[in-house]
């Protein structure tokens, strides 16, 4: 399945990762095969270069197994894979329909829903994971009957109490192991004593770290 995400931020690079199997699966994972092909992604902020820094080096996940890498401002390299890249404003600026995507990932919501819609294939499908944008949108639901959309989302918050404790349960033991073993930690780009939050804001706010700021109190 051909896939477009539209929005680089902290869940757009999760799913890209997910999509693309940052992680290795075993030889006996009945999951092994589920693979998305992600042809294009667009984000507004940074350009092709900072997506692929942030790709490759994530503060929570660790770094990629692979280099990640721009080429030019118009793709960039996972791998041995090109992927599409743009840094269109609005959805609708975006050619899906040309790039042969049948899905696009929304982390934003709001009014862009309208212009996804516009701009959506035949027999496409939008799907909403975050709302940054607003909950609410009006769109023109003739486009989805002519062409056959489809509309659909999740989230984990209002699931059942059970469903969210198998995650639980799946996390202690299948990804606790790797972080008390160390083969997944967080990546600390820098340390302050609390007193010094001020100068850690402010280095947050360049963007020029990768990685996680962390503020000490002494006992």
């Amino acid at each position: 399945m051909r896939v477009g995400i539209n929005g680089m931020g902290r869940i757009g690079r999760l799913a890209l990762r997910a999509a693309m199997g940052a992680a290795e699966r075993g030889a006996d994972d009945p999951h092994r095969g589920n693979r998305l092909d992600i042809v294009h992604v667009n984000e507004i902020k940074g350009g092709a270069a900072t997506s692929a820094h942030l790709l490759e080096f994530d503060s929570v996940q660790g770094r990629w197994r692979t280099v990640i890498a721009a080429e030019g401002e118009n793709a960039i390299r996972i791998g041995d894979k090109t992927i599409g890249f743009s840094a269109h404003p609005t959805p609708a600026e975006i050619p899906w329909g040309n790039l042969g995507v049948d899905v696009v990932l929304d982390m934003v919501a709001g009014d862009y829903i309208a212009r996804e819609i516009e701009c959506l294939a035949e027999d496409g499908r939008l799907v909403i994971i975050a709302v940054q944008g607003g909950v609410k949108s009006a769109f023109n639901a003739g486009l989805v009957l002519r062409r056959r959309l489809t509309i659909t989302g999740s989230t984990l918050r209002p699931r059942p109490v059970a469903f969210k404790g198998a995650i639980a349960r799946a996390l202690r033991e299948h990804v606790w192991p790797l972080i008390a073993a160390g083969t997944v930690r967080p990546v600390i780009y820098r340390t302050f004593a609390a007193a010094d939050a001020a100068p850690a804001h402010a280095l947050m706010e360049s963007n020029q770290h990768t990685g996680k700021i962390v503020l000490t109190w002494s006992s």
